[in-house]
């Protein structure tokens, strides 16, 4: 119940509910920004960066096809740099379509960007963002509403607060033992 109340409150926060399963904002913020408008944050837990869906998709795709391990590997972006996830990005879509598997659905992850991820893997990716984080550890060990905060989006900090309410009302509602 404690990994699960962490889980929605941070997702309840950064979409809104639900509602903004993408960052909004002008082309030209975007545009100007270090990650681009194609790789805005999206999903219930917003993943950014362009590594960060190479990531996403070389994580699906070794998942799907375990086999294709002997030709590259997963690489966290939390312990890796942007070329070598790029670079096994790379190799495993080599890999698949030598031998012959169908990953379009997985690729389009990375050519078309934050619109495709929002529409066809908004819990996926919020689920891998979780996972490689490594955020059941963190909140297994005691962490806090502002320890996974921090995680998820340090940059934020004045959005703290607004997540532990959301938090307390969890928690205040009980829900896991209705």
């Amino acid at each position: 119940p404690e990994r699960i109340s962490h889980f929605i409150t941070q997702c309840s926060f950064e979409s809104n509910y639900g509602r903004a399963l993408y960052e909004k904002g002008l082309e030209e913020y975007f545009n100007q920004s270090k990650y681009g408008s194609k790789y805005r944050g999206t999903g219930y837990l917003h993943m950014t960066w362009e590594y960060s869906y190479q990531a996403f998709a070389t994580y699906l795709i070794l998942e799907e096809y375990p086999q294709l391990k002997n030709y590259a590997e997963y690489k966290s972006p939390a312990h890796n740099e942007e070329v070598t996830i790029e670079a096994e990005y790379n190799k495993v879509i080599k890999a698949a379509r030598e031998e012959g598997f169908n990953i379009t659905e997985y690729t389009k992850i990375v050519d078309l960007g934050y619109k495709y991820v929002s529409e066809n893997f908004a819990w996926e990716s919020a689920g891998y963002d979780w996972t490689v984080k490594n955020l059941n550890s963190i909140v297994d060990n005691g962490g806090t509403v502002d320890d996974v905060s921090s995680i998820i989006n340090q940059w934020d900090v004045n959005t703290f607060d607004q997540r532990e309410e959301i938090f307390n009302n969890i928690v205040k509602k009980n829900i896991f033992n209705n």
